[in-house]
């Protein structure tokens, strides 16, 4: 450590050597000098002392921060400047061939040189993309005939029409999508749907649509499980979740195209047994070697 122009380390080594070759010197004064490059060298491993060589936190490593500082102010302005860097491959916005509405702009007559003929050509144009965030009610009409005897013959409704309002299957695909993909709490859901579209759904709602997506995707979950059945090449894990309050684990099995995660309430080799994939798969599986997937 150097501390103004003085190494305190090398400092410390050469009065140590003077002292041993110093034969004048009381036995007193030497326990003195002793103790006191005892004290210093304690502040010196004090100062040197941070997370990377002791058990303190990174927080306390004022030197380490410092040095970034210091670094900073070092860096000299314009060596790398803020956006994408020399070579990277940007994205810019298209316009589109097909656009839903078009706002025609017209020249001020008045702006333009008197006496002077001109002749039109193509506009120039400029897209605006935006959102239109708003809900559609659409109303079936059944036709009504009534006969000569009061009998009434109604055209029928289609089979997933069956009650006098109800919401559509966009509704309920987007409010599936935000809670389970985007992880999005039923409170907050509700939210969206009253602050972006002016609808109200109780949770009770949108627990019945997840309800509704499971029971119609379970042609689809077997259709995964004889998929990576098949697979030459499966990867393998679980971690630990909570459900209400105790203690569960999603299973996952994946390949670069299918991912299958199963919540269970255990760990070991019967979880593997309900999920129907391991117990009868015969390719390779990669797993971090815990002992029920050996």
């Amino acid at each position: 450590m150097i501390v103004g122009h003085v190494n305190v380390k090398s400092t410390i080594e050469r009065i140590q050597k003077e002292i041993s070759k110093d034969k004048t010197i009381s036995p007193v004064l030497i326990s003195s000098i002793e103790l006191l490059i005892v004290v210093i060298q304690i502040l010196f491993d004090r100062q040197t002392m941070n997370s990377t060589n002791s058990s303190s936190s990174p927080s306390t490593d004022n030197q380490r921060r410092s040095r970034g500082k210091d670094k900073k102010q070092r860096r000299k302005k314009g060596d790398k400047n803020i956006g994408g860097q020399e070579g990277y491959t940007g994205s810019t916005l298209t316009q589109y061939e097909e656009v839903d509405e078009t706002i025609e702009l017209s020249i001020d007559r008045s702006s333009l040189p008197q006496g002077e003929k001109f002749t039109n050509s193509d506009p120039e144009t400029r897209q605006v993309i935006d959102l239109n965030i708003e809900f559609i009610v659409q109303e079936y009409q059944a036709e009504v005939f009534i006969g000569v005897d009061g009998v009434r013959f109604v055209a029928p409704f289609p089979e997933h029409i069956t009650k006098a309002i109800q919401y559509g299957q966009s509704v309920k695909a987007f409010a599936v999508y935000i809670s389970q993909y985007q992880l999005i709490p039923y409170a907050r859901v509700q939210e969206v749907f009253k602050d972006q579209f002016d609808l109200k759904i109780s949770q009770g709602k949108l627990c019945n649509f997840n309800k509704e997506a499971f029971d119609k995707l379970e042609d689809f979950e077997t259709n995964i499980i004889e998929g990576l059945k098949s697979e030459e090449v499966l990867n393998a894990d679980e971690t630990g979740i909570k459900i209400n309050t105790d203690l569960a684990w999603i299973h996952i099995l994946c390949t670069p195209k299918l991912t299958f995660m199963m919540p269970h309430e255990r760990r070991r080799k019967e979880a593997m047994v309900d999920i129907k994939i391991i117990p009868n798969y015969v390719g390779i599986l990669v797993h971090d070697h815990w002992r029920p997937w050996i």
